[in-house]
């Protein structure tokens, strides 16, 4: 047996149709129609505010001419009335948008508004008729009505045909050609049916287009929630990656220290056990690299400190990382090169930060590279500039970056296609963190292929504020 489906199934089945249930429906949730009234009061009051200050000088200067024409005859009372109650609406309606709460004070007031503009002109087409005959008096003020406020259906339909009803009293105890009931009933009806049609036309295609922002809004406030509760998610994954990392590390630094110092006894330099610690040392120093790694990555991701400027030379900034790696590009045959394009000169920057950054590179460009290679490592000033804003660019002969794999350059473990020619296997790690101390001294790092093979990776780093420099 079938089950009913529920209320949020209907209005997920309408959104997923593209419909949106009609006004009064019962698929509508209280606070969305309270939204919704509360928007559309706001609005009407806006349009009764227009109105009331481009008919207010009007009904002003009708008042004034009467009284400059005929300055001896009195001024009817209807006159005053209506300057008098323009008076009261225009309070009354700056009051109520001025105010917070109170929704039902406020649509009541639009109601009441809009029934004196039809008793008003209703009014005004009765006056008018004995002195100049049929006038469209009567239909203007449905118009009127109908076209600039927006009230619920139900609301519009009570208050037209309350006051069309008046308007057949009126008619047949006025004109004396209507006694009939049926023609009394006939004459203003199609007025009467093009106004509620305008009306409810326009109050629907409002209705349509507040649920489209409504459903958007909500669909935006799922999506940041489920953002938020994923960068959460993210950050405990990083804090538990971290600690791990951190709490390996100490073990396994012990463990390939019992491995070298058993390498060192003779009794275990004899096959397979000398074989067997070198592997396993080896593997040691592999997870201590990775865990390295992860701990850098985990540090300029979450750097909240600001950077520790400092002057240096620029032979000694790279000189530094450079001698780290020489002993590896010899044992491979690489020549491991350094270039100052414009001579030695000073750079401000954070030497800490800059040891990461060239460090992973350098690393980089000795896995890709092959025997026999060249990497070179070149520091010169930024624009040719001597303000402390450097270029370094690490360059080797390796096979490239497939130009497909390049946007992902950069991204947290992501790892190419391209395998490195010294048979390691790569972590995904050291050129996020390039990039990511690039972002964090307010630099950049870019790619750049290399003719006929070969890679070039540059860092650009500005001019840093002076006063933040320290030494």
């Amino acid at each position: 047996m079938n089950e009913k489906p529920t209320d949020e199934e209907r209005r997920s089945s309408s959104r997923q149709k593209g419909q949106f249930p009609r006004w009064g429906s019962k698929t509508i949730r209280p606070e969305v129609a309270t939204a919704f009234l509360e928007e559309m009061t706001a609005r009407n009051l806006m349009r009764l505010l227009w109105l009331i200050i481009a008919y207010l000088p009007i009904s002003l200067w009708f008042f004034f001419y009467k009284r400059a024409s005929l300055p001896d005859s009195p001024v009817e009372f209807w006159l005053y009335f209506d300057l008098v109650l323009a008076g009261l609406f225009l309070s009354l309606v700056v009051w109520a948008r001025k105010s917070r709460g109170a929704l039902g004070w406020k649509r009541g007031l639009v109601f009441a508004y809009s029934a004196y503009c039809l008793a008003s002109m209703t009014g005004y087409y009765f006056s008018a008729y004995s002195e100049y005959g049929e006038t469209q008096i009567y239909t203007l003020g449905i118009m009127m009505v109908s076209v600039l406020f927006r009230l619920p259906p139900r609301e519009f339909l009570l208050l037209l045909l309350s006051n069309h009803a008046a308007y057949i009293i009126l008619l047949r105890s006025t004109r004396p050609g209507f006694e009939q009931g049926l023609a009394a009933f006939v004459s203003g009806l199609d007025t009467l049916v093009i106004g509620c049609l305008a009306a409810h036309f326009l109050f629907s295609n409002e209705w349509r287009e507040f649920l489209k922002g409504w459903l958007l809004g909500e669909r935006n406030r799922e999506m940041a929630a489920a953002n938020t509760r994923l960068r959460q998610a993210n950050e405990e994954m990083n804090e538990i990656m971290a600690i791990a990392a951190h709490d390996l590390r100490s073990p396994l630094i012990n463990v390939k220290g019992l491995f070298d110092l058993l390498q060192d006894d003779p009794e275990w330099q004899k096959e397979p056990y000398r074989r067997v610690l070198l592997e396993s040392s080896h593997a040691c120093g592999s997870m201590l690299d990775l865990i390295r790694r992860l701990l850098d990555a985990h540090a300029v991701e979450h750097e909240s400190e600001a950077p520790y400027y400092e002057r240096l030379r620029a032979t000694a900034l790279l000189g530094r990382s450079v001698e780290k790696f020489r002993m590896r590009a010899e044992r491979r045959g690489i020549r491991l090169r350094t270039e100052l394009p414009c001579g030695d000169f000073e750079v401000i920057t954070d030497a800490l930060a800059m040891a990461h950054a060239t460090d992973n590179l350098l690393a980089n460009a000795l896995r890709f590279s092959p025997e026999g290679g060249e990497v070179t490592a070149a520091i010169s000033p930024r624009e040719e500039s001597f303000g402390g804003g450097f270029r370094i660019e690490i360059t080797d002969e390796g096979p490239g970056i497939p130009e497909k794999e390049r946007p992902r350059l950069f991204r947290k473990f992501f790892r190419g296609s391209v395998r490195a020619a010294d048979g390691t296997a790569g972590t995904g790690l050291g050129l996020f963190i390039v990039a990511r101390v690039a972002a964090n001294l307010g630099g950049s790092v870019a790619y750049e292929a290399r003719e006929p093979r070969g890679s070039v990776f540059r860092l650009e780093f500005p001019s840093p504020d002076l006063s933040a420099v320290r030494g």
